[in-house]
């Protein structure tokens, strides 16, 4: 009788020793991309490889908001919605909001190298998996190791799944669960709220976007129909952002609003983004 209380009380010492650091940064500057059918050129004036940041010392489940440790994930309630319904979800929606949270993520643009050439202008799903899973490792990256591990996926995508369009949030789920093994968790139709209690309890969001929606200046011509990018953080006024599709994208700040507003999922053709479904990724070891 002894032996589930026993193993109850060694898993909740285990869970509450995986703890996610996280930290205040700095905040800057963003881009974005467009295709369909194949992988499709576009041009972007980008030619400086991105600076590239080291990860966390460790992988942490609390934050570290201002001094004061937030959210521990035991007791997080059942999700309403997501792309696997009954399993736990990370959002709580009884936990406190801390004013501000900022994640290290390692940064580095969707052409490391500088080079805009396929199939670089379309790897923005790519860059954004890649240096979540650096956070994940609490590993850093180069402009060299991420030029070759976008070539390496993208491979590996076109030989498991022929992919060669614009990939979806629920394809992307896939390729973070069989290329990296993460447990990955996709959230449809969220609050803001939703959004910055995942930040708070130190995970990093992927969201697909309207890229024309965003207005980011730093995008060379048109801005790209769909885009995806890694939101870090958020304060009172701005959701803080990796955004992979310029080298000012490391901690691009985006009004919350304006954010939010332009997630929508890719529905296989440009025109129709806007239509597209409300859903966002999270991923766990």
């Amino acid at each position: 009788a002894s032996h589930p209380a026993l193993l109850r009380g060694m898993f909740l010492l285990v869970a509450s020793d995986r703890v996610r650091r996280v930290r205040h940064v700095r905040v800057e500057g963003h881009h974005r991309r467009d295709r369909r059918g194949q992988r499709r050129a576009r041009t972007h004036g980008l030619d400086v490889p991105a600076r590239t940041r080291g990860a966390g010392e460790e992988r942490a489940r609390r934050a570290r908001v201002r001094g004061r440790a937030t959210i521990d994930t035991e007791d997080f309630v059942k999700a309403t919605d997501t792309s696997e319904p009954g399993e736990p979800t990370l959002i709580d929606p009884n936990s406190p909001l801390p004013p501000s949270i900022r994640i290290e993520v390692p940064f580095f643009v969707q052409a490391p190298t500088g080079n805009w050439d396929m199939p670089y202008q379309e790897a923005c799903e790519e860059a954004s998996l890649i240096m979540v899973h650096h956070y994940l490792d609490g590993t850093a990256v180069t402009p060299t190791e991420a030029d070759q591990q976008i070539l390496d996926m993208v491979a590996w995508e076109n030989d498991e799944f022929n992919y060669s369009a614009d990939v979806t949030t629920e394809e992307l789920k896939k390729i973070a669960e069989d290329y990296y093994k993460h447990r990955a968790q996709l959230f449809y139709d969220f609050t803001l709220d939703d959004m910055k209690r995942l930040l708070a309890s130190g995970h990093p969001i992927i969201v697909p976007l309207a890229g024309r929606d965003i207005g980011n200046p730093y995008y060379s011509g048109e801005c790209p129909w769909y885009h995806m990018l890694v939101i870090t953080g958020y304060d009172d006024t701005d959701f803080i952002t990796n955004d992979v599709g310029t080298k000012r994208g490391h901690n691009y700040a985006y009004s919350q609003e304006l954010l939010f507003d332009s997630i929508h999922n890719w529905t296989g053709q440009k025109e129709d983004i806007r239509s597209g479904r409300k859903v966002m990724m999270v991923l766990e070891k």
